[in-house]
């Protein structure tokens, strides 16, 4: 199962420019990024990558808006 990226408005792009970073240095593609999270792959994404990502997650309060 792939997830395509989502483009979110309301995080702008003061949020794009560290996210673009971290996903540049994971040397995987964005598809490849969601596959390797969605099967808990740990020879593709290491636990210092998982970290990279969870530190990029938006907040509860980042995230309202796009639900509502």
């Amino acid at each position: 199962m792939l997830v395509s990226r989502p483009y979110c408005q309301g995080w702008g792009a003061k949020a794009d420019d560290p996210v673009a970073i971290m996903l540049s240095r994971i040397k995987l593609s964005f598809p490849a990024i969601c596959q390797a999270i969605l099967e808990l792959d740990d020879e593709a994404l290491s636990i210092d990558d998982l970290k990279a990502i969870g530190k990029q997650l938006p907040t509860k309060e980042e995230v309202r808006p796009i639900l509502s």
